[in-house]
């Protein structure tokens, strides 16, 4: 089998086929860039459709990727489990820089999955390059899929996604920004939320309510 099938080939063509698919893609990134991988493909919703029992297994038809090792693959209970280890330091979509500084690029970094020198930053098997009427057909037939990044240290800044009590960020892979990323630091200093501005806000009314009432009470 071609060895261009990689595994963002075969979540998305599993995902194509099937249709009522929940699909987790989680990335724990270190310090040095090397990744560790854990993808879940939930077909459950499948077993009850007619065929389904004859259903083959999905990690049989899984060919190598060159840039990932110690990767695994198990089919139980409906779900598939793939795991491996990704050094991104030489990949695109994570940018390492001094200080303990990391940015880290969505879309580029699913391209970065396709290291085949004929294929290579292509796109070829990446779900952010589907068309707007092919998210929408997956979503009618009840597909989800969500990518979760997590970077080393505190996160600064992000857009796209939705920080996790976890450390990390989950994106919506069928409704996913154009300039969709993280950024981290491992310098200290405090974590970025989407909430700190309303809550501080909210302490900003508060507090000023508080000095109102003492000033009324003053006054009389």
């Amino acid at each position: 089998m071609d060895k261009r099938i990689l595994l963002a080939g075969l979540l998305l063509a599993i995902v194509l086929l099937s249709g009522c698919v929940k699909v987790e893609m989680r990335e724990n990134i270190g310090p040095d860039g090397m990744s560790d991988i854990t993808v879940k493909m939930d077909m459950s919703a499948l077993a009850s459709m007619p065929g389904a029992e004859d259903m083959d297994n999905p990690c049989e038809g899984m060919s190598s990727n060159d840039s990932m090792i110690d990767t695994t693959c198990t089919f139980e209970d409906n779900v598939v489990t793939i795991t491996g280890k990704l050094d991104r330091s030489n990949l695109p979509g994570l940018v390492m820089g001094d200080g303990g500084i990391y940015k880290f690029n969505v879309k580029d970094a699913l391209k970065g999955l396709d290291t085949d020198s004929a294929t290579a930053g292509t796109g070829t098997g990446d779900p952010t390059e589907m068309t707007e009427e092919q998210r929408q057909q997956m979503k009618t037939f009840g597909v989800t899929y969500d990518y979760y990044v997590k970077l080393p240290g505190t996160i600064t800044a992000q857009e796209g996604g939705v920080i996790q009590s976890d450390g990390f960020v989950k994106f919506d892979m069928l409704a996913l920004p154009e300039k969709a990323f993280v950024e981290s630091s491992t310098a200290g200093g405090f974590a970025f939320d989407s909430n700190m501005l309303l809550i501080g806000g909210i302490v900003v009314a508060v507090v000023a309510l508080v000095l109102a009432v003492l000033l009324l009470k003053r006054k009389k």
